[in-house]
């Protein structure tokens, strides 16, 4: 069936095109049409179906039209309903006891679990009461949010602070999940799915790529490690600063900090996140990093959950080299067999440094094609170094 691209409702003859799926931030499509064949703008609505499924849907984020002599080319960008986060405040919601305020919510303190956090600021968004404590359509339908889920309580550095901002802070404890799924209901162009961490199916035993062994499926890989970003001795300060008889002018004492032995950590994961900071100190000496939350003034006071989350993921993340496995399947592959946050199998034979074998987590791929309309996976971008500790 190939690929099919609608602009403003309308089929276009695309020369080539892209679309890359991400979990945890706005998925985007490109695709190229003569400039004569050229429709719609910057603002249009584009819908990108391959091989018979929705791929993507979003609003046109940018366009470039490009003439010579001959002939002349429009490349379109589209992104996800998600993008207009990054323009929207991040208000206190229905439940809150203040709707509407984003000069200093209090959904962190009263909500508490993320999922909810986020189902309470895209409700208010949305359909603020009255249409003045919210900004109106997003063009999204609100789909499934996650209950439970640890405690997130906490005060971030400043306000306001935009839903993208929020989005990438709960993202960022490794508790919280965000989807973004392609729909045409006539109204909206995604439905927005939040989970509780470690969103994907096991797909291990189904989805099984091997290069230089076995199904030969991996056409070329590429595995990055890097150095640069590595900290084994991670310290949060909290503020506000605290004025003691040594320290009268506050300079130096801060209300509270979240460490190693900080005893409110959660366990698990703190063993396995300690065992390899330790481990890593070993490996790579000692390497630190400080941090200071003090913006607000009262990031101790409210409560520390969510940087306690934030610290172990962060420590997790950071202990080891990061490590970025990129693979690109043969040319035929099924490229809906998995999805983002999928788990997947990836094995490279002992040529490739050693090998490497076991189950990795998709974080983003890129189906593409061109003037044949055959779908093929461009990009698939796993990492066993980043997988989550929970």
């Amino acid at each position: 069936m190939g690929a099919d691209v609608y602009i403003d409702g309308s089929s276009v003859e695309a020369i080539d095109g892209s679309v890359t799926r991400r979990l945890n931030g706005p998925s985007q499509a490109e695709c190229t049409i003569p400039m004569h064949l050229a429709s719609g703008d910057v603002g249009s609505k584009g819908k990108f179906v391959l091989d018979g499924k929705n791929a993507l849907h979003g609003r046109c984020t940018f366009l470039d039209v490009a003439a010579g002599e001959d002939t002349g080319y429009a490349k379109y960008v589209f992104t996800d309903a998600t993008e207009i986060w990054d323009k929207r405040p991040a208000r206190d919601g229905p439940n809150g006891t203040d709707p509407g305020d984003f000069s200093k919510p209090l959904f962190f303190e009263e909500i508490l679990y993320g999922p909810q956090i986020m189902e309470e600021i895209l409700e208010q968004s949305i359909n603020g009461t009255p249409p003045t404590l919210g900004e109106g359509p997003m063009e999204i339908l609100l789909g499934a949010f996650a209950t439970g889920g640890p405690s997130l309580e906490g005060a971030p550095t400043d306000w306001p602070m935009t839903i993208a901002e929020i989005a990438t802070l709960l993202v960022s404890t490794g508790q919280v999940d965000i989807l973004a799924v392609p729909i045409d209901d006539g109204t909206n162009t995604c439905r927005v799915d939040v989970f509780n961490g470690n969103y994907g199916n096991d797909l291990t035993g189904d989805v099984i790529l091997e290069f230089g062994m076995g199904a030969y499926n991996i056409s070329s890989l590429r595995w990055t490690k890097d150095l640069a970003d590595v900290v084994n001795k991670l310290w949060y300060y909290l503020g506000p600063r605290v004025e003691t008889p040594e320290d009268p002018a506050g300079d130096q004492h801060w209300r509270a900090n979240v460490q190693g032995f900080d005893p409110g950590l959660p366990d698990p994961p703190k063993s396995a996140v300690l065992a390899l900071r330790d481990q890593s100190r070993v490996d790579y000496l000692v390497r630190m990093m400080i941090q200071i939350f003090d913006g607000r003034g009262d990031e101790a006071t409210v409560g520390r959950q969510l940087y306690r989350w934030q610290w172990l993921a962060e420590q997790w993340l950071r202990a080891m080299p990061r490590e970025l496995i990129h693979v690109t399947p043969i040319r035929g592959l099924p490229y809906d067999d998995y999805g983002e946050g999928d788990l997947i199998t990836v094995r490279a034979d002992g040529a490739v440094k050693g090998g490497f074998s076991g189950a990795q987590r998709i974080y983003e791929f890129t189906a593409s094609w061109g003037g044949d309309s055959v779908i093929a996976v461009s990009e698939l971008q796993v990492s066993a170094g980043n997988e989550g500790f929970s």
